[in-house]
């Protein structure tokens, strides 16, 4: 009796895991500054969003900002791109979050937006989710000072 009850614990907290993530996609080529989904302030609490998508510019001056904005004008950073990091013109981004992290939950976030200027955005999609982000630790390696 205990396995079973066991077992039905396991396999409800992985039905959890299975329903903890939501998936925004976008696709049509987005080519000027729009609002791409509009959201409720409870599901993102202490939810990360994270973007991945192409972004491809047709100039220098050209940038990709993909933010969580509320009702007054303030925005949490999910992905900003430009030409600078681009590899030939072309950013392809997977699972990136910059500001939009474990979000607290007293900022009433309420649509995510697109601002773009000189590029075109391709294949965006947003997916929030409980789980927590993979850290990636660089190490410091000291120079030799014989060289």
């Amino acid at each position: 009796m205990k396995r079973k009850v066991f077992f039905m614990v396991v396999m409800l907290m992985q039905i959890n895991v299975l329903f903890a993530q939501t998936s925004i996609t976008a696709n049509a080529k987005i080519t000027s500054s729009t609002e791409v989904a509009s959201i409720k302030p409870a599901d993102l609490y202490s939810k990360t969003v994270y973007a991945s998508g192409q972004a491809e510019f047709t100039s220098n001056s050209g940038y990709v900002r993909i933010l969580l904005s509320d009702n007054y004008g303030y925005d949490l950073l999910i992905y900003e791109s430009s030409p600078l990091v681009a590899t030939n013109g072309v950013d392809d981004f997977n699972s990136q979050a910059f500001e939009s992290v474990k979000i607290p939950a007293n900022i009433d976030l309420t649509k995510i937006r697109v601002e773009i200027s000189n590029a075109t955005l391709k294949n965006l999609a947003l997916n929030i989710s409980t789980n927590a982000p993979s850290i990636q630790k660089s190490v410091m390696i000291p120079a030799r000072a014989d060289l």
